[in-house]
């Protein structure tokens, strides 16, 4: 009899176990913790007590982010919030709520990024979408967070380039092309052509022939000329 218990104590003990892996494959760590301790001490193998422990671990860090959540959400700390649930979803992705509001949050960043867009604020586009965390990711922000790194770039290439060269010329080009509405965008091209111009007329030898409209499309000062005085007649 003293065998034949401690072998139904043996079985109880591995279906406690196997009972608690399930759980944790679901991520029930409050059930997984109760099977475990459901089991005596006595019988726990190490395998137990390391499920044990990684089960209250994520329980208290579920119940420590859930509460920490709720008071940024009560104080309407939108931009502490996100991490947090990148968090919360990695050790319970099946947490519906947690989901539903990261994807509430992503939208509001994306309208923000778009309304930025729409003003020509690339570098303010940028940095709502930079807030978004890869798990809440989707195909819309990856094209937004593309669109408006391309224009960031592109203004601050053409802003920066210390020559007006057909290369610059061909960014402002494109930067007109991406963002027709932007009245920088035209500017630089337009300052781009008249630096070309310019530049262009100086290498001429005679430049005092040379056509006076691109003298004055291209900002340079006219060469002045002397008008010859006539001998006087008696």
């Amino acid at each position: 009899k003293v065998e034949s218990d401690r072998k139904t104590h043996a079985r109880a003990a591995e279906d406690g176990l196997l009972q608690a892996k399930r759980f944790m494959e679901s991520y029930s760590y409050e059930s997984a913790q109760h099977a475990i301790e459901d089991v005596p001490e006595p019988l726990r193998t190490p395998e137990h007590n390391q499920i044990l422990e990684r089960a209250k671990s994520a329980r208290q860090e579920l119940l420590a982010l859930g509460g920490e959540i709720r008071q940024l959400v009560e104080r309407k700390q939108t931009w502490d919030l996100l991490p947090k649930l990148e968090r919360l979803l990695a050790l319970k992705p099946n947490h519906a709520q947690a989901r539903q509001l990261s994807e509430t949050l992503r939208d509001n960043l994306v309208k923000t990024a778009k309304a930025r867009l729409a003003q020509h604020s690339y570098r303010e586009a940028l940095d709502s979408l930079d807030q978004i965390p890869s798990f809440v990711r989707n195909a819309e922000v990856v094209s937004l967070d593309e669109a408006a790194s391309e224009l960031q770039s592109l203004l601050q290439a053409i802003r920066s380039a210390a020559l007006a060269d057909r290369q610059a010329l061909g960014m402002a080009e494109r930067l007109c092309k991406l963002a027709a509405q932007n009245p920088e965008a035209a500017r630089l091209a337009g300052l781009n052509v008249n630096r070309i111009i310019c530049s262009a007329r100086r290498t001429l030898i005679g430049s005092s022939t040379a056509d006076t409209n691109s003298v004055r499309y291209c900002g340079c000062s006219a060469p002045k000329t002397t008008k010859p005085t006539l001998p006087a007649t008696a």
